[in-house]
């Protein structure tokens, strides 16, 4: 047999009678709130929490009489926010909890607000005669739909309940509460009923698009709960807005059979083109009883970025440098527009203004600019642009260095290993096996940029780029932030290529950065291996190195696969970091830059056209002599920074620092 404990209803509109079931002498004495005590409290009830986390007391915003109960939640903490009925723990005794073992508790609600991690609930608990909340049966609960939470609406909710199964069981206690984040809500006439009958809830709704017609045909799924006792199907009536209609002339249909406890779906196709903003009203009603809900359509504009083709670039190189934007929400936006309004070291050669096209639901769209990069190298080369989304005015930015390159680079080297060697007047250092090869190339700044390159063919592919050797980000004496991308001298010692740095901080402290290249057994593995010394104090805030861009100069963003060992697996077009297998809100979600003990295999690799790129390290080496661990930051593709291409990379310090 089953047994319902969960039961939830809601109503958004006033009675002027009682419920049929409701008794005359109501056990749930002072349910009104109008009878306060000495203390200011109201009669046979009490708090759960208090000050500094929350306020809990009377307020004169009531659904009928002078009163109602506030619960405020003014921070998250471990203490609750809430109420109960007068009792005493252990006491043995009854005090103001309910005697009645079956039926439904009713209430009217207003939710004033609740963040997105805050739940406002409803709870009824059944009690031993000890008393305590220790029978082993679950509570029976309510919790407020989010499209009640600041509507500035009473709300009528029900919570049924059967603990006559179980003989722990002695009392019952009443137990509004604000779980979680900060939130407000407001409760009055809380009342007992023998009986709740059928009480439709709408359980979720969710709106499918139709591929390959995103933003003009989609499925509406809507699930009622019957959140009372007693078994029978419900109506689900649509309102549409303008424009769109369904393939329901009458827009509504009705449910089978809906037992006690359980949910049955109703489907909808909603037909035509959504633009801009506009709602969906759902609506379920039984007798009394009935259960709204809105399904808003709007672009959810996400992700708006500006992307160079290329951002590590060659003095005088022409490129594309695009925004993207993609729409997460449920209707078209239409008459974005966007333009360059600022630059160093780029020179835009076409348009400045640019409209993007419709962006349906679940879709990028893409303007681009054809742009030079100056003839100067430099490391803070930008492209600075403004779109209008809606009415709100965004700026993006994208970063670009401008570094001396060689643009075809043949045999280098005769055997295996490390090579110096003139290309064009430019120098290059590297090492070389018969299968892969890591070039670095002379700049004004020195040696720091490096291409990772394949042979396929009997031609060296670029796969894979180094923007510098390390970078640097440090706390001054006088608490300023530092940041310093690390170019070097290089030299051949023996089997490695040795980089050396060495700058003054201008605050008394001399740096030294040491990087170290050498061939493995593996002649398509390289090892590197980085010294940072400093003979003054500093706090360190990040020490990158080595950081690789998968794909920057050739493939760009494709991929066949990606892998992080405990966190991700991608294919084609998937990204990193992605709600795909995780909820959105998830605390977890974002796997840019992991704790490394979530890191189950300590790799991470990018696989295109039959070519991996990745990173191996050991994870348990100690960095500074003590602390092991160091961290690894992963993005397929690239997002965070706007990058065409993959990111894998190691960075210091590690935990509990970051």
């Amino acid at each position: 047999m089953r047994v319902v404990l969960v039961v939830v209803a809601i109503v958004s509109v006033c009675f002027s009678c009682a419920h049929a079931g409701e008794q005359v002498g109501n056990p749930v004495t002072n349910g009104g709130f109008e009878v306060v005590g000495a203390n200011g409290f109201p009669v046979d009830w009490e708090p759960v929490g208090g000050p500094p986390d929350s306020e809990i007391g009377v307020s004169t915003d009531a659904h009928s009489g002078k009163h109602s109960l506030r619960l405020l939640r003014i921070k998250d903490t471990k203490r609750e926010t809430g109420l109960n009925r007068a009792w005493k723990a252990f006491s043995g005794e009854q005090g103001a909890m309910l005697s009645q073992l079956k039926g439904a508790i009713s209430f009217w609600y207003k939710a004033v607000s609740a963040m997105d991690n805050a739940r406002l609930v409803f709870y009824v608990i059944p009690m031993s005669s000890k008393p305590l909340e220790d029978t082993g049966l679950p509570r029976a609960y309510y919790t407020v739909p989010k499209s009640h939470i600041g509507d500035g609406r009473w709300h009528k909710g029900i919570v049924a309940y059967d603990f006559t199964h179980s003989p722990k069981v002695k009392w019952v206690q009443v137990a509004p509460r604000i779980v979680g984040g900060r939130g407000e809500w407001l409760l009055d006439d809380i009342s007992y009923v023998e009986r709740a009958g059928p009480v439709p809830q709408i359980y979720k709704v969710k709106l499918i698009e139709t591929k390959g017609k995103e933003g003009e045909e989609c499925t509406l799924r809507v699930k009622v709960r019957n959140a009372g006792d007693e078994a029978t199907p419900f109506t689900v009536e649509l309102a549409l807005p303008k424009g769109i209609h369904s393939d329901d002339k009458k827009n509504a249909k009705q449910t089978p059979s809906v037992q006690p406890g359980d949910w049955e779906e109703v489907e909808f196709r909603l037909l035509g083109l959504r633009v801009g903003k506009a709602s969906v009203r759902i609506l379920v009603k039984h007798g009394e009883w009935e259960d709204e809900s809105e399904v808003e359509l709007s672009p959810k504009l996400e992700a708006c970025m500006l992307r160079p083709e290329r951002f590590i670039l060659q003095p005088n190189e022409e490129f594309t440098v695009s925004m993207v934007i993609r729409n997460n929400g449920t209707s078209c936006a239409d008459g974005i527009t966007a333009s360059i309004q600022n630059a160093k070291g780029i020179k835009l050669l076409e348009l400045v203004k640019k409209r993007f096209p419709l962006i349906r639901p679940g879709k990028e769209a893409i303007v681009s600019w054809r742009a030079r990069a100056g003839s100067d190298e430099m490391l803070d080369a930008f492209a600075e642009a403004k779109v209008n989304i809606m009415g709100e005015e965004r700026t993006v930015r994208a970063h670009m260095l401008i570094l001396q390159g060689v643009a075809q680079l043949g045999d280098l080297a005769t055997g295996d290993g490390p090579f110096k060697a003139t290309v064009k007047a430019t120098s290059v250092v590297g090492l070389q096996s018969k299968h892969a090869r890591l070039i670095f190339v002379r700049t004004k700044f020195g040696y720091g940029m490096a291409s990772l390159q394949v042979r396929r063919h009997a031609n060296w592919e670029t796969v894979g780029k180094m923007p510098y050797l390390a970078r640097l980000v440090f706390v001054s004496p006088n608490r300023g932030r530092v940041e310093k991308l690390i170019f070097g001298e290089a030299e051949v010692e023996g089997k490695a290529l040795v980089t050396r740095s060495k700058f003054a901080d201008g605050f008394g402290g001399d740096w030294e950065v040491m990087g170290r290249f050498e061939l493995t057994n593996d002649p398509e593995v390289f090892s590197a291996s980085y010294t940072l010394t400093c003979d003054e104090p500093r706090q360190i805030l990040a020490f990158e190195g080595p950081i690789v861009y998968v794909g920057e100069g050739s493939f760009g963003t494709k991929k066949d696969e990606a892998i992080f060992p405990g966190l991700e697996w991608l294919v084609k077009d998937e990204e990193s970091s992605s709600s795909l297998d995780i909820a959105p809100e998830h605390p977890d979600r974002v796997r840019y830059v992991p704790h490394p003990n979530k890191v189950t295999i300590p790799a991470v690799g990018i696989h295109f056209n039959g070519i991996t790129v990745g990173l191996m390290w050991d994870m348990l080496q100690r960095w500074d002599g003590e602390n092991t661990r160091p961290l690894v930051c992963f993005a397929s593709p690239n997002s965070f920074e706007g990058r065409n291409s993959h990111l894998v990379g190691l960075f210091l310090p590690s935990f509990p620092w970051v």
